[in-house]
């Protein structure tokens, strides 16, 4: 989930407050277009058994500069929250053209970016499922 703008859109606050109300674990969002890859998790600091991972994979060729690691705010509470939500970055994030393979179980998620070839780019990432 970007944080270009500092908060969480309306929409995706409603659904990361539901989520957090109805304590259901284990989510993972899977999307795309923001013109580079990574994971990052959502986690909140009062309750540590809260988490909301994001993988994102959409770096296919796109005729503009990328975005990068700089257009995101991560390590920050993000603005006009009902609680101090955190996004932190999971992986590096991949600004050349590139996919995501994703594998799961019940106790975690695997995601392995390669790059338009298919040469790995980095270390298969882990994502805990609380």
């Amino acid at each position: 989930m970007p944080g270009t703008m500092g908060r969480l859109p309306d929409a995706t606050e409603a659904i990361v407050e539901h989520i957090y109300n109805n304590k259901i674990r284990k989510v993972v969002f899977v999307s795309g277009d923001v013109h580079c890859s990574f994971t990052s998790q959502l986690a909140l600091a009062s309750d540590p058994d809260f988490s909301v991972h994001s993988i994102i994979s959409s770096s296919f060729f796109w005729p503009y500069p990328h975005m990068t690691r700089s257009d995101f705010l991560f390590g920050e509470n993000l603005r006009g929250m009902h609680r101090k939500y955190t996004s932190e970055l999971t992986s590096p994030v991949y600004t050349a053209d590139n996919f995501a393979r994703i594998d799961a179980d019940l106790s975690e998620v695997r995601v392995t970016f390669y790059e338009r070839k298919g040469a790995q780019l980095g270390e298969m990432i882990r994502l805990p499922l609380k």
